[in-house]
C-alpha cells in the first residue's frame, strides 16, 4: 500500500525569503517535469539537506528532509556550483513572486519553470505524491567542508530518510551536468 501525500509539510514561511546556511553534506535533487509552454520532458533541480540553520534558529528534524525554493544563492560558492553542473537553473524575474530568484528552465525552449509550481503543486516534481514516485529523483550528493548561503523557502518532506533510501545517488564529481 503507497502512502499519499508524502510531503506534508507546509510552507514554513509564506514566501518570505529567509537566510538560510546549510552544511555538508547537502544535495541537489533532480527529477523530471513537462514544460508547460513547449511540453518536452526536462531536467529540473531543487537544493535539499537534512538541517539548516537561518539567523534566528538551527532546524534539524530526524527522519526528514528539507526542500528549498526561491533561492537566491548569497556566496560564490554555491553560484560556482550551480553554474557548473546545472545551466538551466538560473536567474529569473517572477512576476508571480514580484522578486528574482534561480529557477530551472527548459532545455529546450528556455522557458522558466516556476519554483511555486514546482514545488506546491501536487504530483509536480518536488512534491511526490506516492512512495514509488521517490526512484526517478536522483540524488546528487555534495560532500565537502564547505558551508553555502542563500535566501529561500524550506519545505518539509517527511519520511526524508526513506525517500533518500528509495532514490538514485551519484557524487557531485561524477554528476555530468547539462
Amino acid at each position: 500500500m503507497s502512502v499519499k501525500y508524502i510531503k506534508l509539510g507546509s510552507k514554513l514561511s509564506n514566501f518570505d525569503p529567509m537566510i538560510i546556511t546549510i552544511n555538508s553534506p547537502f544535495f541537489f535533487i533532480q527529477n523530471m517535469t513537462i514544460c508547460y509552454k513547449c511540453n518536452a520532458n526536462t531536467p529540473v533541480i531543487s537544493l535539499a539537506a537534512a538541517s539548516y540553520k537561518t539567523l534566528k534558529e538551527e532546524i534539524m528534524e530526524l527522519n526528514d528532509l528539507f526542500f528549498f525554493s526561491n533561492v537566491i544563492p548569497r556566496d560564490e560558492i554555491l553560484r560556482n556550483l550551480l553554474k557548473t553542473k546545472f545551466s538551466y537553473f538560473r536567474p529569473f524575474f517572477s512576476k508571480t513572486a514580484d522578486q528574482e530568484y534561480w529557477a530551472n528552465h527548459c532545455v529546450f525552449c528556455n522557458a522558466a519553470q516556476g519554483d511555486w509550481f514546482l514545488h506546491s503543486e501536487p504530483g509536480e516534481a518536488f512534491f511526490p505524491l506516492e512512495e514509488s514516485e521517490w526512484k526517478n529523483y536522483l540524488f546528487i550528493n555534495y560532500s565537502t567542508v564547505q558551508t553555502v548561503e542563500f535566501d529561500g523557502e524550506p519545505t518539509k518532506i517527511k519520511n526524508g530518510n526513506i525517500f533518500q533510501k528509495i532514490a538514485r545517488h551519484i557524487d557531485f564529481g561524477q554528476f555530468p551536468g547539462a
